[in-house]
């Protein structure tokens, strides 16, 4: 990686492409498939590849692992948006919406 600006760049964002990309997937497959299940898969996939991602050095795995990260992310998020929206007093879903992405920063920080 040494003065490949690009490609470390690159990897920094991989997983927020992936998430842009995930997000209009995870929208419909979650309107035809079994949540739970879902869930349990894309957690353990999420789990995984942060694993594989902190444990490699080939460029390219790093980018696919990052992929995988930020697609099984993607499916994190739209759950949540959903969830809330349907069990959020009517009320109080735009609070509820605001503290789900302060929640996410947070986390990250």
């Amino acid at each position: 990686w040494e003065g490949d600006d690009v490609g470390i760049g690159l990897v920094g964002s991989m997983d927020k492409f992936a998430m842009v990309l995930g997000a209009v997937v995870w929208g419909r497959v979650l309107q035809v498939a079994p949540v739970k299940p879902m869930l349990m898969i894309g957690l353990a996939l999420n789990a995984l590849a942060s694993y594989a991602f902190g444990n490699m050095r080939d460029k390219y795995f790093m980018l696919g692992a990052k992929g995988v990260m930020g697609i099984t992310q993607a499916l994190q998020g739209v759950w949540g948006t959903v969830w809330t929206v349907s069990y959020a007093p009517p009320d109080l879903q735009s609070t509820w919406l605001g503290a789900g992405a302060i929640s996410a920063g947070l986390g990250n920080g």
